[in-house]
């Protein structure tokens, strides 16, 4: 199931009740009509649905396999998201102005994305270049990307445009660890980029 709840937990209630399995939950930034997107199994994929606040509910996409985890601009009007597509990987779609693009096309899984407000930059991490997944910035402008993090099992990001930060887990002997840093443009040495500093809990390996 699905459910919402305050900050702290408290008045939980259940938006989706339907008897399979229904992960990675993620909001649109439309406070006029908030939707929570989630990604709900079936016998034929994993496929992507949205649910109002009166737990109405509509197909958001329906591709063969993954169909998952959701960014948006804060206009609404840009998207990102994962989906396979049938295939054995896992790559990026950009939706805007009714159009579905493919920004990723690797023997990698890109996952996890995180958009920032204004559309224009996207943060992701992908082992398409290694056996271990790195964070990378895409600049959807100019449709060039580099990689933020150097070393490490590098996953979730996500990027608040408010305070400039990214904060995403990495893997530090054996432990999960949450970690923040000051965004910085594309042309910064990553050695600068890569300046880190560990901000909240540690989990034990098998948190994710």
């Amino acid at each position: 199931h699905v459910y919402i709840a305050d900050y702290d937990g408290s008045h939980a209630r259940a938006l989706v009740t339907t008897p399979t399995i229904n992960v990675a939950p993620r909001w649109n930034k439309d406070s006029n009509r908030p939707l929570l997107f989630y990604s709900e199994n079936t016998n034929k994929n994993m496929r992507m649905m949205a649910v109002d606040m009166n737990k109405k509910k509509i197909m958001a996409s329906n591709f063969d396999g993954l169909n998952m985890q959701p960014t948006f601009s804060a206009d609404g009007r840009t998207v990102v998201y994962c989906a396979s597509r049938g295939n054995l990987n896992t790559q990026l779609y950009y939706w805007r102005n009714h159009q579905l693009k493919k920004i990723t096309n690797n023997e990698g899984n890109s996952i996890f994305p995180s958009l920032s407000d204004d559309g224009t930059t996207l943060f992701f991490c992908s082992d398409f270049e290694s056996k271990t997944p790195k964070i990378y910035e895409y600049d959807l402008k100019t449709e060039k990307m580099h990689k933020i993090t150097e070393s490490g099992f590098c996953v979730s990001p996500s990027y608040c445009s408010k305070t400039n930060m990214l904060a995403y887990c990495k893997m530090v002997e054996g432990i999960d660890k949450f970690f923040t840093q000051e965004y910085k443009s594309e042309g910064i040495p990553n050695q600068t980029i890569n300046k880190l500093s560990v901000q909240l809990s540690e989990y034990p390996n098998n948190y994710r």
